[in-house]
């Protein structure tokens, strides 16, 4: 019979401190004014492996070409990633070309078919088009086509670099 007395007053409180019952009596357990979405963290879903790989672009990025006796570098700085119009789950890094004293706009991705990152840098006579991989400590390796307005391609141009957090 105590329990059953006890119980009651537990249940009592309880419905008394969650705002239940008779609101004459007042709350053992006072309830802090707040509501559930001021106390919880935002929902946030994980994000696509492409957009994390695209992710992986920005940052500075140094190609070097090497033309005997010397090599020549060239700096992209990609600041931003944004979704790809029209193509759901694909991702651009947009950014600037370091050289460039008006800051040319340039855009880079992933292709995750051949897993190489690209960066396209188009200019006013002709676009250069890097194709590469990122590895360990950032070290770039790829390639560099050199594509005329015409359509016209050159071929691989090996290139090296650095990625630059």
């Amino acid at each position: 019979m105590k329990q059953v007395a006890l119980l009651s007053m537990v249940l009592a409180l309880t419905l008394s401190a969650c705002g239940g019952g008779s609101t004459s009596t007042p709350s053992a357990f006072p309830v802090p004014n707040t509501t559930p979405s001021s106390t919880l963290p935002p929902i946030t879903t994980p994000k696509s492996l492409n957009e994390q790989q695209v992710e992986k672009l920005l940052g500075t990025l140094r190609f070097d070409f090497s033309t005997s006796p010397n090599t020549v570098s060239f700096f992209y700085n990609l600041i931003k990633v944004v979704p790809y119009p029209d193509l759901p789950d694909e991702y651009l890094a947009i950014g600037f070309d370091d050289r460039d004293p008006e800051k040319a706009i340039v855009v880079g991705g992933y292709d995750s078919k051949s897993d190489d990152f690209y960066l396209l840098d188009a200019g006013q006579e002709a676009d250069v088009l890097y194709t590469f991989r990122i590895g360990i400590n950032g070290r770039i390796a790829g390639c560099a086509y050199v594509i005329q307005h015409s359509g016209e391609s050159s071929a691989c141009s090996p290139i090296t670099g650095q990625q630059f957090p």
